[in-house]
């Protein structure tokens, strides 16, 4: 696994936990973004590259700062 996989799988376990933490489900946070809930769960499960205009927006539903989601819990 390289660098960008690394991170990838990061934003994605980060976005998971914030929306649980939220009461959120994939449904929802979809629904917000107005994507099919199926990519929320690509993201969370480390499968698909997230667009930074994307990753504003999710921290925005989220109430996290972008930094957030990000963070590699050790």
């Amino acid at each position: 696994m390289d660098e960008q996989d690394n991170i990838i799988l990061t934003v994605g376990i980060n976005i998971r936990k914030w929306r649980k933490k939220r009461n959120m489900s994939q449904e929802e946070l979809a629904k917000e973004m107005n994507i099919d809930r199926t990519m929320v769960s690509k993201w969370e499960r480390g499968k698909t590259l997230i667009g930074i205009d994307k990753i504003s927006n999710i921290a925005r539903i989220l109430e996290v700062n972008v930094e957030m989601l990000f963070e590699n819990e050790k």
